[in-house]
């Protein structure tokens, strides 16, 4: 049961920097928000895997809601999480690879598509 503690521990304090890491964002520019939540994410899913790692990212980008009154930065945030840690667990072990990836292939449009309806 000790074995337990330390990990869960770890993993509460990584939830508690990710929602501060959304919460204590940089606006860079009015609409455009600097977030800091997906580093402790991808600690997450490193250590503990791509379930957590989408779970963490999910509860971190609630405050995302809030914050632009729309739920697409917690779906592209939840799906960042996926991809990632999927292709992080399944092929080549390279977190920024697959992140830089997935922004520039995935987020771009999925960001530029709310928009589109504005």
């Amino acid at each position: 049961m000790k074995r337990l503690k330390k990990p869960v521990l770890f993993l509460l304090l990584l939830e508690v920097l990710a929602i501060a890491g959304n919460l204590l964002n940089i606006e860079i520019f009015v609409g455009v928000n600097f977030l800091f939540s997906s580093v402790f994410v991808f600690i997450v899913i490193h250590y503990f895997g791509v379930r957590w790692g989408v779970l963490v990212s999910f509860l971190s980008a609630l405050p995302t809601i809030l914050l632009w009154g729309t739920p697409y930065g917690l779906v592209t945030l939840v799906i960042e999480a996926f991809f990632v840690g999927y292709m992080y667990h399944n092929h080549k072990k390279n977190l920024i690879l697959w992140d830089m990836l997935f922004a520039s292939i995935i987020a771009i449009p999925l960001s530029i598509l709310p928009v589109s309806y504005y």
